[in-house]
């Protein structure tokens, strides 16, 4: 709820201003906002009104490696077991084990400029009437610029000997879940020259050595305007209050962008030089340690010599896509409530709930055909661009794709322009139709009973109530069929609907004045996303990439859960307590992998069998929306709030704030092991439901006194790790998790006027995680594999507030 003018007792005039450094785009963010309001006595009643503007630009940056798993499943043919790594004590047999496979090194940074008007208008009509209008409009540019390096095997002949280099100096972990046992590679060389003892060369007829590299740029520009407009009112007696309020929101936007991806090739070699023949493997370092992961060119090696040198770039693929998205949201909703004056029963509230919301997607999308354009990157001087060579610079003396070129951004409309003009952009237009429309309305009612009373040997207070909710959806869009030759985009329109009913009570002891023991028991619902209803799914470019689909006929999520919690009140300001909690979910949306089911018409790369399209495109995974199977979550939560008003000064003003949280879920569905890990009776693992981290605390330290100047607050969370999704493309169509994080956050501010004067100013300041900690994600459990690093930001922020 937002604040309405005829709450102020003076005039308002409210002005601030910050600057936020952010430590990877090492750039200074400014954020202004200025709030002003009043209350006048008219004839016809009084009015409030207020209103606000803020403006930021903000510039941020993160660094990103993926490095998706692959396993090792047997000795290549040719390649005796004897020259593999003995890894559970019988050397006669071969044992599988995870290596790295696809990485994804990249650069990104983004600009944002937001624009916000909003505000709101309140009359008293009468002593019993009140009515109030308000509006929010938001205008978002945001420019996104990333830079983006794929080391990759590929395919073709000779093919890459991937990590057969340098066995016999890896190293090697182990991460035991249940009854298997998982050796993970976690550090070597990756094609570096030396296979079974004996050094390839380019004359060797031996497979070649080392990774394939694209780079690409991603120039993406997003423009919305969001609008939020609402009308209700009150009116009340001394029994009855009725509420009503009517909103409509909408929000249009237009993502415009250019992809273009170079192929890093040999413009020597002794064929064509736009083509896979020409292509360049370079060895790699691989080093995986704890939220530190490293993959880089072997230091020193020929191959990577000419990263930075245009001639041995050539055109790979463009494309070029712009989406339009329009939203709109209506609601409608009353509430009723009477006071009542009958034993135990306190008041007596019914309401009702009307929504009516629609998504819908259109987009173009024309794409080159791979190679086709015969564009060299020193064609045109300036055309191509350096990354700035700083990658991850917390671990530097680490190898790292750091240094290599892309398209110049500037140069992004030009080559647009020059291809389309050509036909090559748009001659792949296998993509078919990428648009989808998903409506929803809901109509909800209830009733609420309030009841307390006195006459029990302790004082109880609380409530029951019923909820029904009837929903209302529909779902379009296309989908293509799974076939060997030309696919065929069908129409798909389903329509569903489904009534839920929602009981729930809740009830508050009071055995003593300072001790409150809580119970609540409650159905609830969540409904599935317009994006995970909606049937269309986009092709994506890279083929070792599977096809996310939405399900129209996804059910919503149903939970019972029960709370029950003890607060003890020990000092003023000051709480200790203490929480169970438990949920019984009927079913959870997630996803689920089905592979090689879908034919991709568009995809560029190097095909490995199952093939469509007579052996032109390859069948990739199909990820789809699911509803699995539910379980149960308990859990326990302790909490404290205490301020130390005992403290003598200057100390009285210190306080702590601090919880910990334990969860433990019972899932009923599991994930299907890789084959080669599989033993008797362990075919499946264990899953436990999205983002449900078993551990968790947040520790607050403060000093804030009303009165006083200088306040502090000093903030540390933590949790542990959690999974993310049942089945992602980063860990190869396995489970993904995020590790372990914690987060330090502070700030501080000083009043420098007295409160008594005109005219009060502040100033503040605000470091979030500034221990610069890192986001890492595992696959298929969370000791396993490690598949991707995030180095996300330090933000400083400087700033003052000012109130006249």
């Amino acid at each position: 709820k937002t604040y309405r003018g005829l709450k102020l007792k003076e005039p308002l005039l409210v002005g601030r201003w910050n600057s936020e450094f952010a430590d990877n785009s090492e750039e200074w963010n400014e954020n202004v906002s200025a709030t002003m309001g009043d209350k006048f006595e008219t004839p016809l009643g009084d009015v409030g009104a207020i209103l606000t503007v803020s403006y930021f630009n903000k510039e941020l940056r993160e660094d990103s490696l993926r490095v998706s798993p692959s396993n090792r499943r047997s000795a290549p043919p040719g390649i005796p077991v004897s020259s593999f790594p003995d890894l559970d004590g019988n050397p006669g047999t071969f044992d599988p084990y995870f290596y790295p496979g696809f990485s994804d090194t990249s650069y990104a940074t983004s600009e944002r400029e937001n624009v916000t008007v909003s505000g709101s208008l309140e009359w008293q009509a009468t002593e019993q009437w009140k009515l109030f209008t308000e509006g929010t409009f938001t205008h978002v540019d945001n420019r996104e610029r990333v830079q983006s390096a794929f080391a990759s095997y590929g395919g073709g002949s000779p093919p890459s000997d991937r990590e057969l280099d340098g066995l016999a100096e890896a190293r090697f972990g182990f991460a035991d879940v249940g009854a298997v046992r998982y050796p993970i590679l976690l550090s070597g060389i990756i094609g570096g020259g030396i296979r079974n003892g004996a050094i390839d060369s380019a004359s060797s007829t031996g497979p070649a050595d080392g990774l394939q590299i694209r780079t690409s740029n991603r120039n993406l520009g997003r423009e919305s305007n969001s609008y939020v407009l609402a009308f209700g009112g009150e009116w009340l007696d001394d029994e009855w209050t009725v509420e009503f309020e009517a909103n409509a929101s909408a929000a249009q936007r237009t993502d415009d962008s250019f992809i273009s991806t170079w192929q890093y090739n040999d413009p020597a070699t002794a064929g064509d030089f736009h083509s896979l023949d020409a292509r360049v493997r370079v060895p790699f370092v691989y080093s995986s340690r704890r939220d530190n992961l490293a993959y880089g060119p072997l230091p020193g090696t020929p191959a990577a010599a000419n990263l930075l040198n245009p001639a041995y770039y050539s055109l790979f693929l463009a494309r070029d896509q712009v989406t339009r998205f329009d939203n709109d949201a209506y609601a409608q909703k009353i509430d009723v409530e009477r006071l009542v004056d009958v034993p135990l029963l306190e008041s007596v509230k019914l309401g009702l709930r009307f929504s009516q919301r629609s998504t819908e997607r259109q987009r173009r999308a024309l794409a080159t055909d791979t190679f086709a354009p015969r564009i060299a990157g020193n064609e045109t001087p300036g055309l191509l661009m350096r990354t700035p060579g700083d990658f991850f610079d917390f671990n530097s003396d680490e190898s790292y794709l750091r240094d290599f070129l892309t398209l110049d951004f500037d140069r992004a409309g030009s080559l647009r322009r020059q291809l389309l003009a050509s036909g090559q952009l748009g001659a792949n237009n296998l993509s078919g139709p990428q648009g989808f429309k998903v409506e929803e309305y809901t109509s909800a009612a209830y009733l609420r009973l309030d009841y307390a009373t006195d006459l029990l040997p302790w004082p109880i207070k609380g409530n029951v109530g019923l909820r029904f909710i009837h929903t209302d959806q529909t779902s379009k869009g296309t989908q293509a069929s799974n076939t060997s030759t030309t696919p065929t985009f069908n129409p798909v329109s389903v329509k569903q609907s489904y009534v839920n009913w929602l009981p729930s009570a809740s009830m508050i002891v009071a055995p003593r004045e300072e001790v409150q023991i809580r119970f609540g028991v409650a159905k609830i619902l969540r409904r599935p996303s317009f994006n995970q209803l909606a049937p269309t799914f986009e092709f994506p470019l890279n083929a070792g990439q599977g096809v996310r689909i939405g399900d129209p006929n996804l059910r919503p999520t149903t939970a019972v859960q029960v709370d029950a919690g003890l607060e003890w009140y020990f000092m003023k300001g000051s709480v200790i307590s203490v929480g169970y909690f438990f949920k019984d979910l009927d079913e959870v949306i997630g996803n689920e992998v089905r592979l090689d089911a879908i034919c991709n018409p568009i995809a560029v790369g190097d095909f490995t069998p199952p093939l469509c399209l007579g052996g032109e495109r390859p069948l990739v995974d199909e990820i789809r929306w699911v509803n699995l199977k539910g379980g149960e979550i308990q859990g326990v939560e302790v909490a404290i709030q205490h301020n130390a008003t005992w403290l003598p000064k200057p100390f009285h003003g210190l306080g702590v704030t601090a919880n910990y949280a334990y969860q433990d879920g019972d899932r009923d569905s599991t994930f299907t092991i890789p084959a080669a890990f599989r033993t008797p009776g362990n075919s499946e693992g264990p899953l436990n439901f999205r983002r449900l981290s078993e551990h968790s605390y947040n520790v607050t330290l403060f000093y804030q006194r009303p009165r006083y100047r200088w306040s502090w607050r000093l903030r540390y969370t933590w949790r542990s790790s959690y999974l993310l999704e049942e089945s992602s493309d980063v860990s190869n169509g396995q489970p993904l998790y995020r590790d372990d994080r914690g987060q330090l956050n502070a700030s501080t501010s000083y009043r420098i006027t007295r409160l008594d004067e005109p005219v009060t100013v502040t100033l503040f300041f605000q470091g979030v995680n500034l221990t610069k900690s890192r986001n890492a994600e595992t696959s298929l459990f969370d000791t396993g594999p490690l598949v991707r690093v995030r180095d996300t930001d330090r933000r400083l922020t400087i700033g003052a507030s000012a109130r006249f």
